[in-house]
């Protein structure tokens, strides 16, 4: 909702019409540009994505709630010795803002937004955060195709979640090592997750946990 309200702000300055959730969802976890050139500005969709950013950016987070069960997961992975990390297509400073206000930027040692490098389903930002961390190995937890193929390009072992925009049909199509259907019922399974890390890493290291 708050990616369909920011586009929608920078349409109806263009004087195009504005986008409904339903044309938007397919197109969230891909580079925002996308949205633009759907909504009919293919040939300056790029002059779009800086008002985008300003918009999402005076919203993202004051108007939304964290998923029930977020909380949870990610105070059992902290005070069990992971390492987490934020890997988005979004620019690194607007996934801070959107983690900041909503009280969840503490838990993350690496957030890595993709201004520089290649966009999901790429591996780049997922390795980026590896290797801050120096870790060579974890679990990528996601709800979007392009997480999991990411997560999977990186060497991971990949958690698909069902509580984002695409099906479960296009999830599984990704071939996830695990899916649940929300981050609460991944909270209720945290043991399945601590097994699927200890049988994809050296049993040295601590995992990492990125999250789109």
């Amino acid at each position: 909702a708050l990616v369909t309200a920011a586009a929608n702000k920078v349409l109806t300055a263009e004087g195009l019409g504005a986008l409904d959730i339903g044309q938007v969802r397919p197109l969230i976890g891909l580079p925002a540009v996308e949205i633009f050139r759907h909504a009919g500005m293919a040939d300056h969709a790029e002059t779009a994505i800086a008002p985008f950013r300003a918009a999402l950016a005076d919203i993202i987070g004051q108007h939304s709630t964290v998923f029930p069960g977020v909380r949870n997961v990610l105070d059992h992975l902290a005070s069990t010795d992971w390492q987490l990390a934020v890997a988005t297509n979004k620019p690194t400073w607007l996934a801070q803002l959107a983690l900041t206000r909503a009280h969840l930027d503490h838990y993350f040692r690496r957030v890595q937004g993709a201004e520089e490098l290649a966009h999901k389903p790429d591996p780049a930002t997922v390795v980026a955060c590896l290797n801050a961390l120096g870790c060579h190995q974890g679990v990528m937890i996601g709800d979007t195709t392009f997480d999991i193929l990411a997560g999977a390009r990186a060497g991971l072992a990949t958690v698909a979640l069902l509580s984002g925009s695409h099906t479960r049909d296009h999830i599984m199509s990704t071939g996830p090592d695990a899916i649940y259907t929300d981050m609460t019922d991944l909270h209720d399974s945290i043991g399945a997750l601590e097994r699927l890390a200890s049988h994809t890493r050296p049993h040295h290291q601590t995992p990492t946990w990125a999250l789109t």
